[in-house]
This record gives structure tokens, C-alpha cells and sequence, in this order.
């Protein structure tokens, strides 16, 4: 792959450009040897901003700044053949009005490694349909400008070309259509910029992005069965998880509130969800879904929607029957099955399952009612864009369940 370097063009827009820096600071960047950034000749006092990559990355960075205000792909053939001229045989582009993952940059360089000769991108923008899915990435035809990944061929056969004629993305566009877009799976970068000069009334966004504090998600598994007992279980979930971080089983010969309040303890992750052992139908992304909802922080707690084998809603769980066709359905009576759902640790601090009340699943209610009273404005939401099955055989009810 030999050097890795990376071209940043910015005018103005200090807002979106403060809200790059703090993600972008945050990421792994071990992995590039230069850092160009161009200062377009902005209005706008942005040179203090920009001074904070080369206060943290001295060796690497340089920050220029054009005499006069030109177009975009002016300023970003300069900062590339800057890194040409420094030996960068990897290019990179990154437009400074998106945000991204900590681990953005290994993703995406790691997908140019498998295909060294294609466009890679790690944004799925929704305007440029996909073509071919695989496990870890797509196949696009054309991708956006926000962010690419090539060598020096791939630039010099079809950006640069562009370049000398006027910059054009639409004829970046037309070239790479002969050489498909490998995209990331799921997107690393978000963008959050609006350029109301082309008539964007709002981002062009990527859906499947994943912010990093929905990275870091703990799974519990509270049960008084052994582990091999609940292996399948495991496996399936595990296979189809999205999000990274520990699975925990108990495993304890106790009830069912000892063993989700031993689980709740052993967690450090910002999420957790939490399973009952007789949970199934676990489908790829489904953790995904299930914490989406945690996004707004008016929301504490997220129920997946429980079915039974048949598709049917499950057992006694009155207030998981909603009719209603949204997404996103919020609990009134703020009481939710605890079967399969989520939350943030910080917002359930303290809370615990009250032994006094095991039995015909009052616990939970006992629970929920903790929260109520921790987070009185919290909302409690029944997700339906995660639906699981719960086998729920209702055993044990006289005790440890």
C-alpha cells in the first residue's frame, strides 16, 4: 500500500467544520503518513481550528491556504499532488462537513487493500443506489465526493481528467462508472453538511451510518442455565450482532432478578441489552435496530417488539400489543417487557431487579417503575423495527424462573 495520505479542502461553515475536527481528532489515525489540509481562502476565522491537527499530528500535517477563493476540486488536486510530491502512493478525500468513527479509516483501508484498483468510499449515500450487497461492503457505480479512497492510477486515470475539465463531479461520476465503487458496510462517515448553493435543503446522509457510542453496546444474557445449554442461542446472536462489545452470560442457579442484577454489574459498555435465554429470531442487524431508538436522549428504554413462534404477539404483554404502524411506539403507562431490550448504563444506575417481587414477571414492573421514578419525563418505546421472537414456556413461575 506503501503511504498513506490524506486531503482535506475547507471554506468556511466553522460549525460543521468544529463538529469534523471533534470526530475526526477522536479516530484512529495511525495509519496515515501525511495530512494536507487547504484553507480555501475562507471569510471566516478557521485557522485556529485547523491548527488543532497539526498540534496533535506536527509530523505529519501541513495546512496551506490559497490566495484567492477557487473551487473545490481546485484546491483538492493541489492537496493531493502535495501528496504525490511527498511520496503518497494511497490517496485519500475528506470533505470537513461529515463526521466519523474511530475506526473509520482502518475500515476503509482495508477495503482498499482487497481492491487496490476500485474507488472505495466510506459513505453509503443514499443517492446513489446499490448494486450488489456482500458481507461487509457494496457495489456501487458511482459514489459521492464526500469521501474516496485511491491510487495514484485510479487519480491520474479518472479524477484527474476530470479535473481539467472544470472539475465536474458529473464527469467523476461518468469515468468510474467503468471501475465500480466498493462502499463500506455499514458507512463510517456521516456527512451533516448542507449546501444550500446546489439546493439541498437538507444532508445527503448516509442510513446505515453508526455513531461510536453505538458501537461500544454490552449484551446480557441472565439465565440459570448452563452455557452449552444455551449455545444455539449465542451462536445466532452473535453471528448476526452489528455492534461491538462483550457478550455476558450468567449462568447463576438463582432467580431471575439475582441473575439480571449480577449481569447489569459485570457491564462497562455505554449501552447494554439484555436477552432472556428464550429468546430467538435474531436476523442480521437486529441490535442495530433495537438501539437506534437510544439516539434521543428523551428515550431510557426500548422493548423489541416480542412475537411468538407463529408471528403472533407474545404471551401477557398487554402493553405490547399496539396496533399502531410506526417505528417507534412510546408506552404510556411507561412499563415495558424486559424479555429482550436496551439502555443506556448511565440512565439505569442504581436501578436493580427487587427479589421481593419475583414471580409472574412483577419484577420487571417493579423495575420500570424504578426508572419512572429516576427519569420522570423518560420515555419507554416499543420498537417495531426490531421484532424477536420469545419462546416464553412460562415455566417455574412458583420461584427461580
Amino acid at each position: 500500500m506503501g503511504k498513506v495520505g490524506l486531503a482535506i479542502t475547507t471554506y468556511n461553515r466553522i460549525e460543521y467544520l468544529r463538529t469534523f475536527l471533534n470526530s475526526f481528532l477522536e479516530s484512529d489515525l495511525s495509519k496515515l503518513d501525511m495530512i494536507c489540509v487547504i484553507d480555501d481562502c475562507s471569510t471566516e476565522n478557521v485557522k485556529p481550528l485547523l491548527e488543532r491537527i497539526k498540534a496533535v499530528y506536527p509530523d505529519k500535517t501541513i495546512l496551506l491556504r490559497t490566495r484567492v477563493n477557487s473551487q473545490i476540486w481546485q484546491t483538492l488536486k493541489v492537496a493531493i499532488d502535495v501528496l504525490i510530491d511527498g511520496g503518497c502512493d494511497t490517496l485519500l478525500n475528506l470533505d470537513p462537513d461529515c463526521i466519523v468513527n474511530k475506526d473509520w479509516l482502518n475500515k476503509i483501508l482495508d477495503l482498499h487493500n482487497r481492491f487496490p484498483d476500485n474507488i472505495v468510499t466510506g459513505f453509503n449515500t443514499i443517492t446513489h443506489s446499490i448494486k450488489e450487497t456482500h458481507e461487509d461492503y457494496y457495489i456501487k457505480d458511482t459514489c459521492g465526493g464526500l469521501n474516496m479512497v485511491y491510487n495514484k492510477n485510479t487519480y491520474n486515470n479518472h479524477i484527474v481528467p476530470s479535473f481539467n475539465s472544470k472539475g465536474s463531479w458529473d464527469t467523476i461520476v461518468h469515468r468510474i462508472k467503468k471501475s465500480k465503487v466498493i462502499v463500506s458496510k455499514p458507512s463510517v462517515i456521516q456527512h451533516i453538511g448542507i449546501h444550500s448553493t446546489m439546493g439541498h435543503t437538507k444532508p445527503d446522509t448516509a442510513l446505515d451510518f453508526i455513531e461510536d457510542i453505538i458501537r461500544d453496546v454490552d449484551i446480557v444474557i441472565p439465565s440459570c442455565k448452563t452455557i452449552d445449554e444455551c449455545r444455539d442461542q449465542i451462536n445466532s446472536m452473535e453471528k448476526t450482532r452489528h455492534t461491538k462489545g462483550k457478550i455476558i452470560f450468567t449462568g447463576l442457579k438463582e432467580s431471575a432478578s439475582k441473575n439480571r442484577n449480577y449481569a447489569m454489574s459485570l457491564t462497562n459498555s455505554k449501552i447494554t441489552i439484555m436477552l432472556d435465554d428464550d429468546m430467538t429470531g435474531f436476523y442480521d442487524g437486529w441490535d442495530i435496530d433495537l438501539i437506534k431508538p437510544l439516539e434521543d436522549n428523551n428515550i431510557v428504554i426500548v422493548s423489541s417488539r416480542l412475537l411468538k413462534p407463529d408471528g403472533t404477539y407474545g404471551f401477557f404483554m398487554d402493553w405490547n400489543y399496539s396496533n399502531s404502524k410506526e417505528d417507534y411506539i412510546e408506552v404510556k403507562q411507561r412499563e415495558i417487557p424486559t424479555a429482550c431490550f436496551c439502555y443506556r448504563n448511565d440512565d439505569l444506575k442504581e436501578v436493580i431487579y427487587d427479589e421481593n417481587f419475583i414471580g409472574s414477571g412483577f419484577e420487571d414492573n417493579d423495575m420500570c417503575r424504578q426508572v419512572q421514578l429516576k427519569h420522570p419525563k423518560g420515555k419507554f418505546i416499543i420498537n417495531n423495527k426490531c421484532k424477536l421472537i420469545h419462546i416464553n414456556e412460562m415455566k417455574n413461575q412458583r420461584g427461580k424462573y
